[in-house]
């Protein structure tokens, strides 16, 4: 913050900016906590009864149990060119909300990722889509809904967080 216009400091050069979070216009929030989709029993083929599912070698239900207390993370993207992660407690096996100092409950940033293309993009020719120009109009970054789920790849389970750019 001591770069920016208004603020003290020998070089200043960036714009500036009344907080830390880029506004988040069409993102909503997605929270992801303990694992919880309704896969059960053995996973089949239909087409081909025989075929050894991998997925069977690592029950879905096994992941679950272990990550049952995982903390609770609320993803959101931002026209900062970042999806944003806060925690937000998480649960014991009865779904009560745990909210003490290994997981706590108090919204504290975890995570910030930019992706690539918009590391490409964030300095623009164009003066008023440059990011860190005083004239800075306004360019929609990581603004979607980030969509998650549990999928089994490189033999075992995961949870994935996709989202999408403006």
């Amino acid at each position: 913050l001591s770069n920016e216009i208004g603020r003290s400091g020998t070089d200043v050069v960036f714009r500036a900016r009344t907080g830390v979070l880029g506004d988040i216009i069409d993102s909503s929030p997605t929270w992801v906590g303990a694992p919880s989709l309704p896969y059960s029993g053995t996973w089949k083929d239909t087409l081909y009864p025989a075929a050894m599912m991998l997925e069977n070698s690592t029950p879905y239900a096994t992941f679950a149990s272990s990550n049952a207390t995982r903390t609770n993370v609320v993803y959101a993207g931002a026209n900062d060119g970042f999806v944003h992660a806060f925690r937000s407690g998480a649960e014991d096996s009865l779904g009560n909300v745990i909210n003490n100092s290994s997981t706590p409950n108090d919204g504290a940033e975890v995570l910030a990722y930019m992706p690539a293309s918009v590391l490409n993009t964030i300095h623009n020719s164009n003066s008023s889509l440059d990011f860190s120009n005083p004239q800075y109009a306004h360019a929609f970054f990581v603004d979607a809904t980030p969509g998650t789920g549990d999928l089994y790849y490189n033999s075992s389970w995961h949870t994935w967080l996709v989202g999408g750019l403006g």
